[in-house]
């Protein structure tokens, strides 16, 4: 594999790991069709056939969506019990 095509191969590979890690995409297959509209996957496509990295993508998504649901759940925790300073109530000293 010659210079440009490594780091064609690693720019599209990391493109592929970062969408993953966005949290907007349900699998490999998600990624691929978004790398093919943004003319990332012309002479790549070959090495997103190879069942490990599909396998790699679809857990990192997995993961992406995992934590965005517990931040999002948090976050709604937090406005749930955020209560807004009574006008005239002491506030605490700390």
């Amino acid at each position: 594999m010659g210079d440009d095509q490594a780091r064609h191969r690693a720019k599209a590979l990391n493109e592929a790991r970062s969408l993953a890690r966005s949290g907007l995409h349900a699998d490999h297959r998600s990624i691929v069709e978004t790398l093919r509209g943004n003319d990332i996957l012309h002479d790549a496509c070959r090495w997103f056939e190879d069942a490990r990295f599909k396998a790699q993508l679809n857990q990192i998504c997995a993961h992406a969506k995992e934590m965005h649901a517990l931040r999002a759940q948090a976050e709604r925790t937090r406005r749930r019990n955020w209560r807004a300073p009574t006008p005239g109530a002491e506030q605490p000293s700390t």
